[in-house]
């Protein structure tokens, strides 16, 4: 497995030195290793892969949403927190090579954490770190799943519970990703000089799911199966991105397809995400939200994508593979009661 090369740049921030920017390659790739001075600040970390067609161009990743009401709290100090630390580790931990286990690394950050986390602005910046590189991974690469592990591990560490009362009762609620979920929400979007970023990181998603990150939930699948193939197709939508949406609704069927099978089949829930934007000429929707109709209708469209002129070879492979998937997940799971 090739190896990851990643370039990490990092503003002032009131915790930092102010030092140069540095880049973390692998020993054999004989890049430098210092970006010029006096340079804007750049996306928290930015994985540089040498199969990447175009070079990578410096995009802003902001520690808080624009949208945020409030701001965000200074840093706590006291632990030694800096990006810089958390960036080293996790560059080297996602190294197909790395020696670094995941307790080693989970030790490492919560050593740096501070113990107030779910208020402090260390976890907003380690939670906007973390999606600037997993939108960097690429969606078929076992760091992918191997980052996932570890955010599940560092999830129990009672550093990232908040106590909030619901009914009169303490609940825990992991604060770390629920700052994650709205860097994940922040994340660059589509992006030609960075065409697999919208992939990668709904792959990645999908694969926090299927490991049960939040729970019992559909995740971002269905909404992003909507988009694609039931809202009306925008006009002003070009080839590169009808092909990046349509990867990357792929990805949540060939990660957490048959968890969403499972939801179409048994969950009685009414979130917002099962919603169908699908109408016909009398005004009506044509299937019920959570159906098996719902389910080959979205087949369909997968294996329609392999006659499209537009579409691009990786495109159709990935469409192919999750029209397979669930043609053979309707075929084996339904069952006659």
């Amino acid at each position: 497995m090739a190896a990851l090369h990643l370039m990490v740049d990092f503003g002032d921030e009131t915790n930092e030195e102010k030092t140069d920017s540095l880049v973390f390659v692998d020993e054999k790739s004989g890049g430098d290793t210092k970006s010029p001075k006096g340079q804007k600040k750049k996306r928290g970390s930015l994985l540089s892969l040498p199969w990447a067609k175009k070079e990578a161009k410096e995009v802003t990743v902001p520690v808080v949403s624009p949208q945020s009401p409030w701001k965000a709290p200074p840093f706590t100090g006291g632990t030694g927190y800096t990006e810089r630390k958390i960036a080293t580790l996790l560059c080297d931990f996602l190294q197909p090579d790395s020696k670094l286990s995941n307790d080693e690394v989970v030790t490492s950050i919560l050593a740096l954490i501070p113990a107030n986390a779910p208020s402090s602005r260390e976890l907003q910046s380690f939670g906007a770190l973390c999606v600037g590189l997993a939108e960097q991974v690429p969606y078929h690469h076992p760091s992918q799943l191997k980052f996932a592990r570890l955010l599940r591990m560092l999830a129990k560490s009672p550093k990232f519970l908040n106590k909030y009362r619901l009914d009169n009762t303490a609940e825990d609620m992991l604060a770390f990703f629920q700052h994650f979920r709205n860097s994940l929400t922040d994340a660059s979007g589509l992006d030609e000089e960075f065409p697999y970023d919208w992939v990668n990181i709904n792959a990645f998603e999908a694969k926090l799911c299927a490991i049960g990150i939040w729970g019992t939930t559909p995740g971002q699948g269905f909404i992003q199966l909507r988009y694609v193939f039931e809202q009306p197709k925008r006009l002003e939508a070009t080839a590169f991105e009808t092909n990046t949406e349509i990867m990357a609704a792929a990805q949540w069927i060939i990660w957490f397809g048959q968890s969403m099978f499972n939801f179409f089949l048994y969950d009685e829930g009414s979130e917002s995400s099962y919603i169908c934007d699908l109408w016909n000429e009398e005004g009506t929707v044509p299937f019920q939200p959570r159906s098996l109709e719902r389910w080959r209708f979205w087949a369909k469209k997968f294996d329609e994508v392999g006659s499209w002129s537009d579409a691009t070879d990786e495109c159709k492979d990935l469409t192919a593979r999750a029209a397979r998937i669930m043609h053979a997940l309707e075929e084996n799971m339904v069952f006659s009661v």
